[in-house]
């Protein structure tokens, strides 16, 4: 397998056996794999690449059909995603403590 290093905490992984880039992220002190990206078969008429990710948190089902033409592209493209996933997750909170907090203004807790 042969990484490569952008950043120390985050970085690509291509898999050599298992045909694939795997994106690297230490969060804290532990190397997680947060999504892998991944083309059709080599014998497919239509040779596609797909992210799925491994995020905590957030629920994605099914692997992600990227619009990239290049491999460098498609893993800029996952990136923005993931940043974008995670954005969304802190917006719901941020939505869930404010309404959190409004139900306690005006109430009476005697």
């Amino acid at each position: 397998m042969s990484k490569n290093y952008s950043n120390e905490d985050k970085y690509w992984e291509y898999d050599e056996i298992e045909n694939n880039y795997k994106l690297h992220f230490i969060r804290f002190y532990e190397d997680e794999i947060i999504a892998i990206m991944f083309q059709n078969e080599p014998d497919e008429d239509d040779a596609s690449l797909w992210a799925d990710y491994m995020l905590e948190n957030v629920e994605i089902d099914e692997p992600e059909l990227l619009i990239a033409e290049t491999i460098e592209e498609a893993k800029a493209e996952v990136e923005e995603r993931i940043v974008d996933f995670v954005q969304e997750q802190v917006e719901y909170l941020r939505s869930w403590i404010h309404k959190f907090k409004s139900t306690d203004e005006g109430v009476n807790h005697e």
